[in-house]
């Protein structure tokens, strides 16, 4: 056990992720999120470097090792990496810094997509003023908690209640300035009640950023929403015009874009238009959302959606074309704090019937909420918290699934809901495999492994 103790002793990270594909391997450390890609030749040499750490503490390859240092393919024999981790894991979950509100202010929605999983939401009526005021009373006691509170509006289609989001919006914001907390508000709509009238409205909601929903080009979005082709294309045309005011009023625009394999090629040629004609396309980002049977929520077939594979192959692909566009593009993945907000300390979901929940997508099936707006003695977060909740116990450090994966940082689990089929599959893992060759330049770091490879016999 001397090894262990000798000053100056390294190990192998717990966090070293390799992937061999077409000759070369990428090498990705998912703690720092460092990345190389090797030739065969040059990767072989990382590997006896690596084994030879593991087995005496340090390379004899003084360089090499240096190399794999500074990329943190090697940590310190005495760090404890996991440990690490699940403390910052846990840390985070517990903080108290932010608070999470999605709120569902109607189920009600102007289209009709064939894919929405909210076919099989139970219809409820829109919010009522009584359930309006009672979630001020949670937003008021989240704010006497939490350094800053955090919106996420949807539906339904959110624009359908845009009255109520108002009248809520401006009682969140006077809450947080008089209390000297963050507000952060954020939406996601489809895009079709969008007028120049409403763009100034969600100017005053306090948003940071506004997320459209479009589906490939226009005849492709008049198909799949049911909406006339007239209006379709008049819908497109004013967010090409409109894209300076919204970024002016809502901070951040993301525009998702929905695709199967009826329309797989859109993606792209939307993106150009904006390019075209848009002088602020390059502020927007383009995030294709391809619709697959593998998600837990959606069921498409007999449609047109991928399959997983070829979902997680669509986002690669659209991923490489947006960087080759010089467009804001999604890399490898970053290094997260909590895998969905369900597992924050401060995390809820309001559906227009005032039922309280953890999940997001979830929000309005039934047996997906643990309680309901009121009027509790001894206020609100303590009612709350004497329930039982789902998902707050979630520990990706502890599931026999996730607890000895070297990919854990930059995917702490995925969706805690996910584990609830059997067996739990990984579509983070899969898409980072697929992310890897629009990541696959050489690194500098990649570039002295190569010299010295090329010193080596």
């Amino acid at each position: 056990m001397t090894s262990q103790t000798t000053p100056g002793a390294w190990k192998p990270s717990v966090f070293n992720v390799f992937h061999q594909r077409d000759g070369r391997c990428h090498c990705f450390n998912s703690r720092s999120t460092e990345f190389l890609t090797l030739r065969n030749a040059e990767y072989e040499l990382v590997r006896r470097c690596l084994e030879e750490v593991a087995r005496a503490g340090r390379c004899s390859m003084g360089g090499m090792q240096k190399v794999l240092e500074k990329s943190s393919f090697v940590a310190p024999r005495e760090a404890d990496e996991r440990d690490l981790e699940h403390r910052r894991f846990l840390e985070t979950k517990a903080s108290e810094e932010w608070a999470f509100l999605s709120i569902v202010p109607t189920f009600a929605c102007n289209l009709r997509c064939h894919y929405c999983y909210q076919e099989s939401v139970r219809h409820q009526a829109p919010m009522s003023p009584a359930v309006a005021a009672a979630v001020v009373v949670l937003f008021a006691e989240l704010a006497s908690r939490a350094k800053g509170v955090s919106v996420f509006w949807f539906g339904g289609e959110p624009l359908l209640a845009l009255d109520t989001i108002e009248w809520l919006s401006e009682r969140f914001q006077h809450i947080c300035r008089k209390r000297q907390r963050r507000y952060w508000g954020q939406m996601i709509t489809n895009g079709a009640l969008l007028s120049p009238e409403v763009v100034r409205r969600l100017g005053s909601l306090g948003l940071g950023r506004l997320e459209i929903s479009l589906d490939g080009l226009p005849e492709t979005y008049s198909r799949n929403k049911g909406l006339p082709i007239e209006r379709a294309r008049a819908l497109y045309d004013f967010l090409i015009r409109q894209t300076g005011a919204l970024l002016e009023g809502c901070g951040k625009l993301t525009i998702h874009i929905n695709t199967d394999r009826s329309n797989t090629g859109e993606a792209r040629e939307l993106v150009q238009r904006f390019a075209r004609e848009s002088a602020f396309a390059r502020a927007i980002r383009f995030r294709l959302q391809a619709l697959s049977g593998g998600k837990g929520l959606l069921d498409c077939m007999p449609r047109n959606c991928y399959s997983v594979p070829e979902a997680v192959d669509a986002q690669a692909e659209f991923n490489r074309f947006l960087a080759s566009q010089g467009m804001v593009s999604q890399g490898l993945p970053p290094l997260l704090d909590h895998p969905c907000m369900a597992v924050r300390k401060y995390a809820y979901t309001v559906d227009p019937a005032g039922h309280i929940g953890r999940c997001v997508p979830a929000t309005g099936l039934d047996g997906a909420w643990f309680s309901q707006v009121g009027q509790p003695r001894g206020g609100w977060l303590a009612s709350l918290e004497a329930c039982p909740q789902p998902y707050v116990e979630f520990d990706p450090f502890e599931d026999p699934a996730c607890g000895g994966c070297g990919f854990l940082p930059v995917c702490l689990g995925q969706c805690p809901r996910a584990h609830e089929a059997d067996p739990f599959v990984c579509a983070r893992r899969a898409e980072f495999e697929a992310s890897l060759e629009m990541a696959g330049s050489q690194s500098a770091d990649a570039a002295e492994i190569d010299s010295r490879c090329q010193e080596t016999p």
